[in-house]
């Protein structure tokens, strides 16, 4: 499974990608220019964007524009 890296570049596009990532919290936002399907089976989801926290229960999907720092 992946995990986010902190040193990752701003706008690295990620492309087409189908993963499984370890569930933690990011030390920095993360922003490029695709769209984000996230879905967490048993897990409540937990996004800041612009400011504002946004919680996704379990089972639902997560879907929305990354090029907003999320």
């Amino acid at each position: 499974m992946r995990r986010f890296d902190p040193a990752r570049p701003l706008n690295e596009p990620y492309g087409l990608e189908c993963d499984r990532w370890v569930p933690s919290a990011m030390r920095r936002a993360d922003r490029h220019q695709e769209v984000e399907v996230n879905f967490s089976p048993q897990a409540e989801l937990t996004y800041r964007i612009v400011g504002r926290v946004v919680r996704v229960p379990p089972g639902r999907l997560a879907l929305f524009w990354a090029a907003v720092p999320h």
